[in-house]
């Protein structure tokens, strides 16, 4: 769907753009076209893009029916199957914030606690609202998939070694605490205030699924050294839902996170970029993961 395309289908529906002006870009079976006014415009380009925005309209709903939180709004569902929709204001910046956090612990405090109250909200979304999301959500990838691509991306003895038994334990985990999950809730996916820092909202429910409440969790666990991001979470979270979150159970999901993430890269360089990382960054959060993963199992045994 070219730069036409997009404008004729936005006239149907009052928004008069120049096609000249529209800046459509690729993402996973979608067109994403930022448009004035803090809108946007999401259009499929394949079967997976149509279901994914389908899955991704039914949590925005929700959300926008029970949560206070900012999020897109739905503007328009066109029959064709694509919308227009409400964006966040405010900075997107994720490695940068990223970077900041060990030197800047009230910063990882604030938006920790920020998340914390988002999830909250998010999590008591009532299930009959959501019978249109999948019951698992797509990442990580199914470990035999990902025990079959590791060896072709890394030779480490000690991660081809760890990796099994880790899988094995994320596999066997219950899913039975079904909420509403965002399913890749992270610094990439939060508006920022570009003044003070102040998280403005969420955004890309693109993974959304009806799942264990704990997968909400697993990328509030950084290699950086501390653990501010999520303790200050849980700290506002579980006296506001009264829900008691297993810290070892978000460090195996953080865990198989990563070692999904490094399956991905096969066939990719190893100084090449892999959802912003390269082979020997990936490596850094897979071996930070399973250590601390192995330190929490000793601790509890």
């Amino acid at each position: 769907m070219d730069a036409i395309a997009i404008a004729a289908a936005l006239r149907e529906v009052g928004v008069d753009v120049d096609a000249g002006a529209l800046v459509p870009e690729q993402r996973d079976g979608r067109i994403v076209v930022p448009l004035p006014g803090e809108r946007m415009a999401w259009f499929p380009t394949c079967d997976d893009g149509r279901a994914r925005l389908v899955r991704e309209r039914c949590a925005l709903r929700a959300v926008a029916a029970y949560c206070r939180f900012a999020a897109p709004r739905i503007l328009h569902e066109s029959p064709a199957g694509w919308d227009l929709r409400t964006r966040v204001p405010g900075r997107v910046d994720p490695w940068a914030v990223y970077h900041r956090l060990p030197d800047e612990p009230g910063l990882a405090r604030a938006i920790g606690a920020a998340i914390g109250a988002i999830l909250a909200d998010q999590h008591g979304v009532p299930g009959a609202a959501l019978d249109g999301l999948p019951r698992r959500p797509d990442w990580p990838v199914p470990a035999a998939q990902i025990l079959a691509a590791l060896p072709e991306v890394t030779d480490a003895r000690d991660v081809l070694a760890a990796a099994p038994a880790a899988l094995a334990a994320l596999t066997a985990l219950p899913d039975d605490d079904r909420v509403l999950v965002h399913g890749d809730l992270g610094l990439h996916n939060l508006a920022l205030d570009p003044d003070t820092d102040a998280v403005l909202g969420v955004f890309d429910y693109g993974d959304a699924s009806f799942a264990d409440r704990h997968r909400d969790f697993r990328y509030l666990v950084f290699d950086i050294g501390r653990d501010e991001p999520l303790e200050a979470a849980l700290a506002v979270y579980e006296p506001a839902t009264g829900v008691a979150i297993d810290r070892a159970r978000v460090l195996l999901e953080n865990a198989g996170c990563a070692l999904s993430f490094l399956a991905e890269r096969r066939g990719h360089p190893p100084d090449a970029r892999s959802c912003g990382r390269t082979l020997a960054e990936d490596l850094r959060w897979v071996r930070g993961a399973l250590a601390r993963l192995a330190r929490s199992a000793i601790a509890q045994s």
